[in-house]
């Protein structure tokens, strides 16, 4: 069936009772846990569907015009985050060339009367905080 028979399912972490409250728990369980560079607020993991009961949601068939459509909303969503990402990236590349001190800068010193300068005083440090 290829693609065209790709469905989309629901798969509770916990089975429903039929008076509407929760029941055993459903057959999902967490393999493994991916460990990633960002993003670590929104984990990945692989999970295992062992004896999970599943609904279909939608039409059998369907799942993949439901899922591109899922996406087109999500290219959004992944656009603004890579830019937080980015954004807070770059606010720690600052403030760590702030704080770290090596060497004494090229003149003009911000102050004479210390050992090392903050490493942000250092020409090729601006110029590449300046092109990011």
């Amino acid at each position: 069936a290829g693609v065209r028979g790709i469905s989309l399912f629901l798969v509770p972490k916990f089975l429903v009772n039929d008076d509407g409250t929760l029941g055993e728990r459903n057959g999902v369980t967490t393999a493994s846990i991916e460990h990633k560079m960002g993003i670590k607020g929104s984990a990945t993991c692989v999970l295992n569907f062992d004896e999970a009961t599943g609904y279909l949601v939608g039409a059998e068939n369907r799942g993949l015009p439901a899922m591109f459509k899922m996406m087109n909303l999500e290219r959004i969503a992944v656009g603004i985050q890579g830019l937080g990402v980015a954004e807070v990236a770059y606010q720690n590349a600052l403030e760590y060339a702030r704080e770290r001190t090596q060497s004494k800068a090229p003149a003009p010193r911000p102050d004479d009367s210390k050992a090392a300068d903050p490493i942000i005083y250092q020409p090729d440090i601006k110029r590449k905080l300046l092109k990011i």
